[in-house]
C-alpha cells in the first residue's frame, strides 16, 4: 500500500491508486468517461451523481467560510477521488475545485459502486480508502486545527506534517500562498509566523521544497500539545 496512505490522520493531501496498469485502473476506464481540464482553471462536478478518479494532475478543493474567507483544506492527487462523499449521497457539491496541473480524470456514475459493485471490486475497494482517509484529514483539522492563535495552529500543522513524514525535514509540496489557505489564514499571517519560530530558533527553513524543524520538544511546546 502507498505509504501516504498509511498515515491519511496527518495528510492533507489525499492520493490514491495512481498505477494505471492496475485492476482498478482497468474496471474505471471500462465505466468512466474522459474529462481533460486545463491548469488554473476550476471544476465543478457535473452532477450529484458522478465522482471523478484523477489519472494524471492534482486538483485542491476550495471552501468558502461564513466569514468569506476562502480554505483549501484538500488536495487530490493523481490516484485520488472527487466529489464521492456527494455522489454516494445523491447531494450537490459546493466544492469547486482548482486545477493545480493540467489533469486528466473520470467521469464514473455513483451506480459503478451502488448498484453494481460485483462488477468493480477494485474500484470499489479504492472508494472506501479514498473516503476514510478524507474523514480522518477532516477529523484532524477539526480537532486539531481548529484553534483561534494563529501561532499554536501553525505549530500543530507542523506537528502533524513530522508524523506524517517520520523526519524532521520534509516538502509539502505547497507554495505559502496554498498552506495560507490551508489554515485559513492570509499569507502575511503565515510569513509572520514563519519569521517568528525562525527567530526563536524551532524551524530553519519554510518552502515548497523544504521544510526543516530545529527543535522538535519546543515545537510541540508551541503548539501546545
Amino acid at each position: 500500500m502507498n505509504k501516504k496512505l498509511t498515515l491519511p490522520y496527518a495528510s492533507h493531501r489525499i492520493f490514491g491508486e495512481s498505477n494505471l496498469d492496475t485492476p482498478t485502473w482497468n474496471e474505471i476506464k471500462s465505466f468512466g468517461r474522459l474529462v481533460e481540464l486545463a491548469k488554473n482553471s476550476t471544476f465543478e462536478p457535473e452532477t450529484s451523481t458522478a465522482f471523478y478518479c484523477i489519472e494524471k494532475g492534482s486538483l485542491r478543493a476550495d471552501f468558502m467560510t461564513l466569514g468569506g474567507r476562502q480554505r483549501s483544506l484538500l488536495i487530490f492527487e493523481a490516484g485520488a477521488i472527487i466529489n464521492l462523499a456527494h455522489a454516494v449521497l445523491g447531494e450537490k457539491s459546493f466544492t469547486r475545485f482548482t486545477v493545480r496541473k493540467d489533469s486528466i480524470l473520470w467521469h464514473v456514475d455513483n451506480k459503478t459502486i451502488m448498484t453494481i459493485p460485483e462488477s468493480c471490486p477494485h474500484l470499489k475497494n479504492l472508494c472506501l480508502r479514498i473516503l476514510a482517509s478524507s474523514n480522518m484529514t477532516y477529523e484532524v483539522a477539526l480537532a486539531y486545527l481548529d484553534v483561534d492563535d494563529f501561532k499554536i495552529r501553525f505549530c500543530r500543522y507542523l506537528a502533524l506534517c513530522i508524523r506524517r513524514y517520520g523526519d524532521l525535514c520534509f516538502s509539502t509540496g505547497l507554495t505559502q500562498e496554498e498552506c495560507a489557505m490551508t489554515l485559513g489564514v492570509h499569507r502575511a499571517t503565515l510569513a509572520r509566523a514563519v519569521q517568528a519560530l525562525k527567530k526563536d530558533g524551532i524551524i530553519a527553513c519554510f518552502t515548497q521544497e523544504c521544510v526543516q524543524i530545529l527543535d522538535a520538544d519546543r515545537l510541540l511546546q508551541q503548539a501546545d500539545l
